[in-house]
């Protein structure tokens, strides 16, 4: 995912597809997992494939490098000019870059922690309780099943929505309607479950799994943020940083003042 954003700074929501790889790529296995009677032979075979999968892709993976920048695109405008980066609309960027202990004392950190743990634990709760109340209502194990790989394909599919949501119309407002959906999602679960409603139940799942993803994909609009360069930096040392994650526990934050790159 880092490879991804560092290769595409100016193109989060392709970060966000690949990230989303973490939510849909469960589906084969989920669906394996519910249509074999012994699990062994899948995992054998899985134990082997996944290392041999991953030996291979890294062979075709590159970062770009240092301070690398797409040629079609000037970072100096990208970090001021609204027209190229919609994002700077709705969410203004921070002043500098800061550290973990300066991001740790603000108050939307803590929301955003809440919030983040929160929806991590009704997730993690629905990973848990769909085959369940698959089989309470009375159905199959591959109905409860299919619940499952409902959510997990919200999970997944929603993130590159998110972000272009998020840059289109906030973040704050994306993240209040996800957390909304969510709740509501919770409700439709149980009334599902109830009324042995199937169709419902698999609707319900997919958007509980969305709904459980839009924070994290909104939030995730900002991780691939220009570098500021410093104040009065030559206009060749401007170059935007490609990922957040860069710089250890820094957070490459960007201002919209950056102008001043020129000096």
């Amino acid at each position: 995912m880092a490879i991804a954003a560092a290769w595409y700074p100016d193109r989060p929501a392709r970060t966000a597809l690949v990230s989303g790889a973490f939510g849909y790529g469960a589906i084969p296995l989920i669906l394996i997992a519910a249509s074999a009677g012994d699990m062994a032979r899948p995992l054998q075979v899985l134990a082997f494939a996944i290392p041999a999968v991953t030996a291979v892709c890294a062979r075709f993976l590159r970062e770009p490098p240092p301070r690398w920048w797409p040629d079609h695109l000037d970072p100096r405008r990208w970090a001021v000019d609204k027209s190229l980066n919609p994002a700077l609309r709705h969410d203004l960027p921070a002043i500098r870059e800061h550290s973990t202990r300066e991001v740790l004392r603000q108050p939307v950190t803590r929301v955003m922690t809440a919030l983040t743990v929160c929806v991590g634990a009704v997730a993690l709760f629905d990973t848990a309780y769909l085959p369940s109340l698959g089989l309470a209502g009375g159905w199959r194990l591959r109905d409860g099943a299919l619940a499952l790989a409902a959510f997990a394909a919200g999970s997944g599919g929603i993130r590159t929505f998110a972000v272009r949501s998020a840059g289109r119309f906030g973040r704050r407002r994306v993240v209040v309607v996800a957390a909304s959906a969510g709740a509501a999602a919770q409700l439709v679960l149980a009334e599902a479950g109830t009324h042995h409603a199937l169709a419902l139940l698999w609707l319900a799942s997919c958007c509980a799994g969305a709904a459980g993803r839009l924070p994290a994909g909104a939030d995730r609009l900002g991780s691939t943020l220009p570098d500021r360069g410093g104040a009065g930096a030559p206009a060749a040392q401007a170059r935007p940083a490609a990922h957040a994650s860069r710089g250890g526990s820094a957070m490459r934050i960007q201002r919209r003042k950056d102008a001043r790159w020129d000096g």
